[in-house]
């Protein structure tokens, strides 16, 4: 697991008590924690999500969270679900819509995991945190569903983990807006092959793909395909691709 730095700051055992016994009371109210993860539709299915209602924390930058990614994203805006809601990873690249105290909002992506966090307590990076209250809170009520088809930060990319080679193939598709159902890469017959997703945001062929140039498929949670071809057996680099997976 990796490491991260905690700043959580409670404001006092009682607000600490309250949380465990699953209810946060604070001035805005009574927030009953929810047990039920927050909703990532199926392809075709009803894209209506499930909200998380309980905790926000916040936690200072690490360089690389348990999605993997090489580095945050440009706006400091992200976050950390707890087991249960980043699913072994099905949650890497989905963005929440997060609500704090006093209306305010802020929207997130999903990039790492809080392994100490129960249902509906989400930790936020300090610059996500700081849209909804002041750092010094430490710790708000708050409530978050996922978001289908968010505005995309820019094209897919893809990077090419360490280690991989002709017979083994790991692929990091970054860029996605929703999380994905599927990779696939094109094998020598023509078909596809599906890789397996990681819990640390790569999708795996065990047996590899061959030595490339490979060309990718990537299905997402509301149904959208993009086809990346080119792709280089280059580990360690990121791969811009000038493809968007919707809305362009």
């Amino acid at each position: 697991m990796l490491s991260r730095e905690r700043e959580h700051r409670p404001r006092g055992g009682a607000l600490a008590a309250a949380i465990v016994t699953m209810g946060l009371t604070t001035g805005f109210g009574t927030l009953a924690v929810s047990g039920a993860p927050a909703a990532r539709a199926a392809a075709g299915a009803d894209p209506t999500p499930a909200v998380s209602s309980g905790t926000a924390t916040h936690y200072a930058p690490t360089p690389q969270g348990n999605c993997s990614y090489p580095s945050p994203p440009p706006n400091g805006l992200y976050a950390a679900l707890p087991p249960s809601e980043y699913d072994h990873g099905a949650a890497c690249g989905e963005y929440v819509d997060v609500a704090g105290p006093q209306g305010h909002k802020v929207q997130a992506e999903v990039t790492d995991q809080c392994p100490e966090c129960a249902n509906g307590h989400i930790d936020l990076s300090q610059g996500a945190f700081s849209r909804l209250a002041p750092l010094p809170a430490g710790q708000i009520g708050t409530s978050y569903h996922s978001v289908t088809n968010p505005a995309l930060p820019a094209p897919l990319s893809i990077r090419v983990k360490e280690g991989s080679s002709a017979n083994w193939l790991a692929l990091l598709p970054m860029n996605t807006g929703n999380p994905l159902s599927s990779v696939q890469v094109r094998n020598s017959s023509g078909g596809w092959d599906h890789l397996s997703r990681s819990g640390y945001g790569y999708w795996i062929a065990q047996g590899g793909e061959g030595p490339g140039p490979f060309a990718v498929k990537l299905t997402d949670m509301a149904g959208h395909t993009a086809t990346l071809s080119g792709i280089t057996l280059s580990p360690g680099q990121v791969q811009n691709t000038g493809t968007w997976m919707y809305g362009h």
